[in-house]
């Protein structure tokens, strides 16, 4: 469906987890609401950034969904009940058509000591889950100067857990690849670094769109110059172009996974004024007026080194979804680090069903499910 499609790999199955239902009914995205998978939980953290940062963003999560109308307690209906595709005939509602795997912030470089084990322990264990899932999306800052190094590191340790890079990845570019070593980075450094990018990502464009297994992805990039290397900006063009691509998809009815590094302002987790993500995403104003027009679009973004978060302000629009980090978390949303941020690291696992998604918060230190724990989107 888009330009520079990796290999695209039919989903080999894998073994269903136990987890703790922590469901919020949202709007149809035009089939019927199924069940959930069940499975085991992982044990909750007793202490430090864990408890903190998932009480503070159970708080928040509270207060939002009792705002916008959510409930946390809502009844689905069975999954037992009849479904219709487009061609009239029967369709299984428990049908898995694509597993994602959604990963961010690994920052690798021998030099940041946290990001080794935390990568190879998310790759293992992402390997282990589903040695063949449809999709691993590493959605920005993969390294942390976008060196050849480091690229270098990235493949190493994909290699060890049974993974090639790029093939076995899709990959969206952060603001620390588009960084270098150059704090004061300049044009022209921006330029050379989205090459290297592209270049080791084996990518034509910094944004692209392709299909897993029927999905549609959308993978935003910085591909205008921003005001520092610490924020990014999407060009009027790309948005113009996304705004396409969401509108063919909701003419059709079908979800459409579009995945940007830096989140927009005052939407998911610690992007709030006076918080370390708000401004973030210089083009977060134009980028909400583009995805808050479709209620079939899942909007993933990292970048905060949050916990996982989840949240429907409307249900005609857009879930927006914090991916959280695998190199640390921070629990301070003020602070860019914390002392006990080595400590924790984590993604989220996305099922695709033919009448829901369902979103697993994953602590791949633990290899058990996180604190925050999952999301079913009906």
């Amino acid at each position: 469906m888009g330009t520079n499609e990796p290999n695209s790999r039919r989903c080999a199955g894998g073994r269903l987890v136990t987890r703790r239902a922590f469901v919020v009914s949202a709007a149809s995205l035009g089939v019927a609401a199924g069940s959930l998978l069940t499975g085991c939980a992982g044990n909750p953290r007793s202490s430090s950034i864990g408890q903190q940062a998932d009480e503070s963003f159970a708080n928040d999560l509270a207060d939002r969904s009792e705002s916008a109308g959510l409930s946390n307690d809502a009844s689905l209906p069975s999954s037992s009940s009849e479904q219709k595709g487009a061609d009239g005939n029967s369709v299984d509602p428990n049908r898995l058509i694509a597993r994602l795997a959604l990963i961010s912030d690994t920052h690798l470089s021998w030099e940041f000591e946290p990001s080794v084990p935390h990568m190879r322990s998310a790759l293992q264990a992402l390997s282990a889950f589903d040695p063949n899932p449809d999709a691993i999306i590493i959605n920005g800052d993969l390294t942390n100067h976008g060196q050849p190094e480091e690229y270098d590191l990235v493949e190493q340790l994909a290699g060890e857990a049974g993974f090639k890079f790029p093939d076995s990845f899709i990959c969206t570019m952060g603001n620390h690849e588009q960084r270098g070593y150059h704090d004061d980075a300049s044009p022209e450094s921006f330029q050379g670094q989205r090459d290297l990018f592209m270049q080791r990502c084996n990518l034509g464009k910094l944004y692209y769109d392709l299909d897993a297994n029927g999905v549609h992805l959308v993978m935003l990039g910085p591909d205008a110059d921003p005001q520092s290397w610490k924020t990014v900006r999407y060009s009027k063009e790309q948005l113009e172009w996304l705004d396409d691509l969401l509108e063919s998809d909701a003419r059709d009815g079908k979800p459409v996974f579009v995945f940007s590094h830096q989140p927009a302002s005052d939407t998911v987790i610690h992007t709030y004024e006076g918080e370390y993500a708000h401004g973030a995403l210089e083009s977060s104003a134009e980028l909400l007026s583009v995805v808050q027009k479709y209620r079939n679009v899942v909007l993933v973004t990292a970048h905060t080194h949050s916990p996982a978060d989840f949240y429907r302000p409307s249900d005609n629009g857009p879930l927006f979804v914090c991916d959280s980090a695998v190199a640390y978390l921070r629990n301070d949303p003020h602070l860019d680090w914390t002392d006990d941020a080595p400590n924790y690291s984590r993604g989220v696992l996305a099922d695709v069903y033919a009448n829901r998604i369902e979103f697993l918060s994953w602590d791949f230190m633990l290899d058990a499910e996180a604190d925050t724990g999952s999301y079913t989107l009906t």
